[in-house]
């Protein structure tokens, strides 16, 4: 989801200011520049390879939180404590895993429409036409490719790694604040 996300990040139009492009997002765009902008979403995003692709990011980010739950210290005690944890911890993943990539692809086609919406707003016809005829040139089709693995980078990947940890980590102290202050609010005598 990230490399989607960054992958279709919204830019602002050449010389459109950030108000006219808010301004932009509630309006319906003009027929020729939605139909520009579907154009440049195939090519981006080949209707052939959506699937493969979604379902390669989807792996590539669970990997990840994978890794970055192995890291936090209280489950990597658990686990080298007790070895029937890691199978759990692994189907969980796997599940999770599943019902994204279900999730994801069931939404491609919504995706797709709201792609396109977005880039209509955002850029002119001539801009949509040089983006297609860019994604249709040899180093854009490689671009297209490789840009559904570029989140699988190892660069990237430890990064990403790196943070999830620290996100992960951060969570445990925070939750146990927010218990402490729940438990507070209850009735005397009814502790949960």
């Amino acid at each position: 989801m990230i490399a989607l996300a960054l992958l279709f990040a919204p830019t602002t139009a050449i010389g459109a200011t950030p108000a006219q492009v808010a301004a932009a997002s509630v309006a319906v765009p003009e027929a020729d520049r939605l139909a520009a902008a579907r154009r440049v979403v195939d090519a981006v995003f080949p209707a052939a390879q959506r699937e493969q692709m979604v379902a390669s990011m989807v792996a590539s980010t669970n990997a990840m939180v994978e890794q970055g739950l192995a890291r936090q210290p209280e489950l990597a005690k658990l686990i080298e404590r007790e070895p029937r944890a890691r199978p759990i911890l692994d189907r969980f993943v796997k599940k999770q895993q599943a019902r994204s990539v279900q999730r994801l692809q069931a939404g491609i086609p919504g995706m797709i429409e709201a792609m396109g919406r977005a880039y209509a707003r955002r850029f002119t016809v001539t801009q949509l036409g040089e983006m297609q005829a860019f994604f249709e040139t040899p180093t854009g089709r490689v671009y297209v490719m490789q840009s559904a693995t570029i989140m699988a980078d190892p660069d990237i990947t430890a990064w990403q790694s790196r943070l999830m940890a620290d996100t992960i980590a951060s969570i445990g102290p925070d939750t146990q604040e927010l218990v402490q202050e729940l438990t507070a609010l209850a009735p005397a005598g009814k502790a949960q």
